[in-house]
């Protein structure tokens, strides 16, 4: 029991150590640019706010480059800008229900069920972004009207794939739960980068591990 009470009290500040370094803001600002395009597909054509006339956008994946150095994923969550292809000054924070307000549910529900779909699949990966922009701009989760509009020239199958994923939003959450960081940016549009956080099983085994090292550490001392 002694040695059990011991272990306790050098996995919880560990465990606390762990919580507030994964929470931590990024500094601010950051230079960003888009520097190519992962998974995602051009959608044919596409009525977003930012456009008066139909596009053929790419929705999907964008490859950011931060300060010139870290390349990260982020999906735009902003389709009343376009993207910065030179570095151009971006603050960077957490704040996801501040940002996205009453669509903050859906908007998490959406990764929860779908996010790690998207990761090298080009369909879900596009069906997700226009299922992302109708969650910001619209709400309504229909496609067929309003600022983000899809057409009879919008490519069917992510015209499909967007709308499954917005039918789903009436469901359960997944299981999947993310850090969020957005970057964000007054004349260009923002990014949503997202982190995997672990299940409180996986940091109780971290917590055993270091403690571990600790006492192999002390023993080899």
């Amino acid at each position: 029991m002694k040695f059990r009470a011991n272990l306790l009290k050098l996995i919880f500040p560990m465990f606390c150590l762990i919580v507030l370094l994964s929470g931590k803001a990024a500094a601010t600002p950051v230079l960003l640019k888009e520097v190519g395009l992962s998974s995602g597909l051009y959608v044919g054509s596409l009525s977003l706010p930012i456009a008066s006339s139909p596009q053929n956008y790419f929705a999907g994946l964008q490859k950011l480059q931060i300060d010139n150095s870290a390349t990260v994923l982020g999906f735009c969550i902003d389709p009343f800008q376009w993207a910065p292809t030179s570095n151009v000054s971006y603050d960077v924070n957490s704040n996801f229900n501040a940002y996205f307000g009453a669509d903050a549910a859906d908007v998490s529900k959406l990764y929860s069920l779908f996010y790690n779909s998207t990761l090298g699949n080009n369909l879900n990966a596009a069906g997700f972004q226009l299922a992302l922009w109708e969650l910001i701009a619209d709400g309504n989760k229909n496609l067929a009207a309003d600022l983000v509009r899809t057409s009879s020239a919008t490519d069917a199958t992510i015209k499909a794939k967007a709308q499954s994923m917005l039918d789903a939003l009436s469901g359960s959450a997944g299981g999947d739960q993310f850090s969020y960081k957005l970057y964000t940016s007054s004349t260009n549009q923002d990014y949503l980068v997202v982190k995997q956080v672990p299940e409180p099983a996986g940091f109780a085994l971290l917590g055993i591990a270091l403690v571990a090292g600790v006492l192999v550490s002390r023993r080899r001392a």
